[in-house]
């Protein structure tokens, strides 16, 4: 939220004069002599309308040490400022001054003994930049104390001279366009609305009014530029041309330390216009590695972290700016510095509004190129999480599956749209498995991804019937392997799914079934396995498929099968499902009674 009287308010409770002091005891710190001077006490809370400063004793004071300008009063010296709000006993105080308070800006709201001309010349020549900063309080200090206004009536003009940011009294023009009241003080427009109402600005106006008038697109308001306030207008975002002209004549709105310009327009919800965002970005483009918690006017309450998390979360046009995002800060694709501590990936999965195909697409691209997902860990890519890991519901890829669930009935489209974001995460966990290089990862053949990551039986199905045809059941993928000896390998690793959620002897059979899309044909086909070929029953034994987990179908499919030996073992497969931790008696036996003449044979 911008800083202004109306919405810069934060919490800070203090114990009112009357009251004594909170049981949570503050380390005791005592005042720089100077604030001692300006009539605050040495310790404890002080008040800064009615102290009783000693003026000429600061001016000598400043002439000797002035670096106790540039000190700022301690936290736990509570000094009450200007705008105190006593509710039920709970003093209110602006956050402007609890985190701003300069010996000067504590000098300005003194009502009891104002400051004098010699005491600010002094303040001002020991610490200049208290002035100078484009976002000095001093003018809205100075707007809180008339006193001080009619002692010293030119004392906003010495301001003015000292900052061309400084506004003074009034807010210029281009404010007032904007739906701002004329007094600094006044009341502000709704603006930052996520919820679809808000202020409506004229921009053309805005626009004419800055040709006329360019030196207003310098002039900072309550704390922010007027680009950082036409940024913030959710239901009528700022067209190119106004954001365009206000970077032509103030570009230290978007390349000054602290700004949120960037932070701002990548959360206009409304924005369509990828174009608004790059020029703001090439403007600075190191504002893409900042984080929104450090920039002093940004705090959007849903979405913190970097502008790509927040471009991810808000941006109608995010997939278009992600390019130039990545550009800037390639790491940003990695980082989990959002409020959730999430990669941008997870903040598009989780998103309640809507995560485009396009979108994650792309950040599946970049975050194969840039190898998300090779370390093992929360917030990691592809990694998914089984029946034993409570931790893998915070990875992207569940997400993509949870989302998938969760709209799986959904009639507005959204439905497809997730279903179809999942099976990118497959595809794209399988091209980062198999070491498929990035221009590559979209050949990596879905049916594999899906059976290896898709969780859910109703997502195979669904691959299997409406995205599968014959080819794709003999395709192999980077390692050798074919829809059906992944499903194998699968049914043989208990850790990485949960039974309740996928059977995968179900996804053998129907792989298998020559009347629901699948091909019996698969079973008696060889498959390569560390350079070493073999049947699918073969596999299947050495995996400790069982005959119920999927070998019965294998079998079924191609009886030949329990006739030839494994080509390592050379074992028959109803002894070769003997061998190994993983032997059952119920398999071993349920092979031999399934070829009784094999077994008379071998008994001669």
């Amino acid at each position: 939220m911008a800083r202004t009287k109306q919405t810069a308010r934060k919490s800070l409770k203090l114990t009112p004069a009357n009251e004594s002091q909170s049981t949570t005891e503050l380390p005791v710190v005592e005042r720089c002599t100077l604030l001692q001077l300006m009539g605050l006490p040495k310790e404890g809370i002080g008040f800064a309308k009615t102290a009783n400063a000693n003026w000429k004793g600061v001016v000598e004071r400043l002439s000797t040490y002035p670096h106790e300008a540039a000190m700022k009063e301690s936290f736990h010296n509570q000094t009450t400022p200007f705008d105190v709000i006593d509710y039920k006993n709970e003093v209110e105080i602006s956050e402007l001054w609890s985190f701003e308070k300069y010996p000067l800006t504590i000098a300005l709201a003194n009502e009891a003994t104002p400051l004098t001309k010699e005491a600010l010349d002094a303040f001002i020549s020991a610490y200049p930049d208290i002035v100078t900063a484009p976002r000095s309080p001093l003018a809205f200090a100075v707007s809180k104390n008339a006193t001080l206004c009619e002692n010293m009536p030119d004392i906003m003009d010495i301001f003015q001279r000292s900052n061309p940011h400084c506004c003074g009294l009034q807010r210029t023009r281009t404010f007032q366009l904007m739906g701002f009241s004329t007094a600094i003080d006044g009341p502000t427009p709704q603006f930052n609305n996520y919820r679809g109402d808000g202020h409506i600005v004229d921009w053309q106006a805005v626009e004419h009014h800055l040709n006329e008038h360019p030196e207003e697109a310098k002039i900072v308001c309550s704390g922010v530029f007027p680009l950082e306030v036409a940024l913030q207008f959710q239901r009528c975002p700022p067209p190119l041309s106004t954001v365009q002209l206000l970077l032509k004549h103030c570009p230290e709105a978007a390349t000054i330390d602290d700004s949120c310009a960037l932070m701002w327009a990548c959360s206009l919800h409304l924005l369509e216009d990828p174009e608004v965002v790059r020029a703001v970005l090439r403007a600075n483009p190191k504002m893409a590695s900042v984080n929104g918690q450090s920039t002093v006017e940004c705090y959007i309450e849903e979405q913190f972290g970097l502008p790509l998390h927040t471009a991810v979360f808000f941006l109608p046009c995010a997939a278009q700016v992600i390019p130039d995002l990545m550009e800037a800060y390639p790491a940003a694709i990695a980082d989990t510095s959002s409020i959730y501590d999430q990669i941008p990936l997870q903040v598009a999965a989780r998103d309640r509004r809507r995560a485009s195909v396009d979108l994650i697409k792309v950040l599946l691209e970049y975050g194969h190129q840039y190898k998300v997902g090779k370390e093992e860990g929360r917030g990691q890519l592809f990694n998914i999480s089984g029946n034993n890991d409570d931790t893998g519901d915070w990875w992207a890829m569940n997400s993509l599956i949870d989302s998938a669930c969760m709209y799986r009935e959904d009639e507005s489209g959204r439905a497809e749209e997730t279903f179809q974001n999942a099976c990118l995460g497959f595809q794209a966990a399988g091209a980062f498995k198999t070491q498929l290089s990035s221009e590559k990862m979209w050949e990596y053949p879905l049916l594999q991804g899906a059976i290896e990551f898709g969780k859910y039986e109703w997502i195979v199905q669904r691959i299997l019937d409406q995205h599968t045809a014959q080819a794709d059941l003999r395709k192999t993928d980077g390692l050798g392997r074919t829809p059906l000896a992944v499903a194998i390998e699968m049914a043989g690793n208990n850790d990485h799914h949960d039974p309740d959620l996928i059977d995968f002897a179900v996804i053998i059979e129907r792989l298998l079934d020559d009347k629901q899309n699948g091909s019996s044909e698969i079973a008696s086909l060889p498959i390569t396995v560390n350079g070493v070929s073999m049947l699918p029953l073969h596999l299947a034994l050495q995996q400790g498929v069982g005959l119920e987990d999927g070998s019965k179908h294998i079998v079924n499919a191609f009886p030949g099968a329990a006739s030839i030996p494994d080509p390592q073992s050379k074992l028959i497969p109803c002894l070769l499902a003997a061998v190994g931790d993983q032997a059952r008696v119920e398999t071993i036996f349920g092979l031999m009674i399934m070829r009784p003449n094999l077994i008379a044979t071998l008994c001669r």
